[in-house]
């Protein structure tokens, strides 16, 4: 209830008294008079009593001004329940026009509210850089979840040629192995040929009688064979390792490339991350999508109180026509021409400040009646000169 509230309120024509301004004391019990103790100026030196009827004088005019102001809000007071009455005599149309004019503004505001209390709106520095990068944002969305695709595939491919590199280095050693293996198996034949050429030839010089040439024969063909295999094997491995090498120098080099293109993605990535102040392309799009829901709440901010201020301009228009000593306090009073209770009870306490303003005046214009009594009483009696 803004019934004191709206009274303070500036109005162009005429000039209202502010009312929490005023200071309306309370007003005493009977029983306890009227709170002034008179002194016996028989008691008094001369000066003493020009004093105190000077004094006495003080406190007629500062009553006297007290009572300008109570009766200038009074009159206000009175002016106001004035207006209560030409609301309520309106025609029943146009005070049904006036409640639903009232009621209609009531329901904007309380939705103008609800727009600028919505929870997990986005924070003004956000909502203004995603306002700047509006027209880009979209596209940045794309561009950076393409980019962590881009580099979730690359960082599998590393993996992938990581462990093809590992295969072929292991492939190295076995082939490495194998060629050492040859070489012994070489060795050893070669060692060979020669015992039986040896052994041949002693045979012949100490026992020629005894030399089979067919088991000589057929002994040197096999020695020959198995050198003959050993040369292939020995060649087909070296053959291996050359091609092995190949392709771990492609891999090598895939590898690198792959690095250069990681690093790349990650840096663009991480650019764009630093710019909008994101960790993903998701973070991003939910940051969009509040400031999109922002956007609209907003705009419908902007609408409401576009309506407000339209719906209350015809209302102070039906106002005015009814000459109101101000119509422009029932502004802040909408929700008593909404609802007849509230304006009930704005009149009552219209009536109750408006007695109490009375008993006040009353209250002061006896403490002045009595004051400017003694005033004559010992101005005659003492013969003080009575300004």
């Amino acid at each position: 209830m803004h019934i004191f509230s709206f009274l303070g309120k500036k109005k162009k024509s005429p000039p209202k008294i502010e009312y929490e301004d005023l200071v309306v004391e309370n007003i005493p019990d009977e029983t306890e008079g009227f709170g002034i103790n008179y002194m016996d100026a028989a008691s008094l030196e001369p000066d003493e009593k020009q004093e105190y009827v000077a004094s006495l004088k003080d406190t007629v005019t500062s009553l006297e001004e007290k009572n300008a102001g109570i009766k200038a809000e009074y009159k206000a007071v009175s002016s106001y329940l004035s207006d209560i009455q030409l609301i309520d005599t309106m025609p029943t149309e146009e005070h049904d026009k006036l409640v639903k004019l009232a009621k209609h503004i009531q329901t904007l505001t309380v939705d103008r509210k609800i727009y600028q209390t919505t929870e997990g709106r986005i924070s003004n520095s956000r909502y203004i850089s995603m306002q700047h990068h509006e027209d880009e944002i979209k596209d940045v969305i794309v561009d950076m979840s393409n980019d962590e695709q881009r580099i979730q595939m690359i960082s599998r491919d590393m993996k992938i040629i990581e462990a093809e590199k590992f295969g072929l280095r292991q492939d190295a050693k076995d082939l490495s192995h194998d060629q050492n293996l040859v070489g012994q198996i070489t060795l050893i034949s070669f060692l060979a040929l020669i015992s039986v050429f040896a052994v041949y030839i002693l045979s012949s010089i100490f026992n020629p009688a005894g030399i089979n040439d067919t088991a000589f024969l057929i002994i040197i063909f096999c020695v020959l064979l198995l050198v003959t295999a050993v040369f292939l094997i020995s060649r087909k491995i070296k053959y291996n390792i050359k091609l092995t090498e190949v392709k771990l120098n492609r891999a090598i080099s895939i590898h690198n490339k792959l690095k250069i293109k990681y690093v790349n993605a990650v840096s663009t990535l991480d650019y764009k991350k630093a710019k909008y102040d994101v960790d993903s392309a998701y973070e991003l799009s939910r940051l969009y999508e509040m400031y999109l829901e922002a956007k609209k709440e907003n705009e419908k901010y902007r609408r409401t109180t576009s309506e407000i201020n339209e719906a209350t301009e015809k209302l102070m228009t039906m106002l005015k026509n009814l000459n109101l000593y101000d119509p422009y306090i029932w502004q802040n009073e909408i929700r008593s021409l909404a609802d007849k209770r509230e304006m009930v009870e704005v009149r009552h306490r219209l009536n109750v400040r408006r007695q109490k303003l009375r008993e006040q005046l009353e209250h002061n214009q006896k403490i002045i009646d009595e004051t400017e009594s003694m005033i004559k009483l010992y101005t005659l009696n003492y013969d003080l000169t009575n300004d």
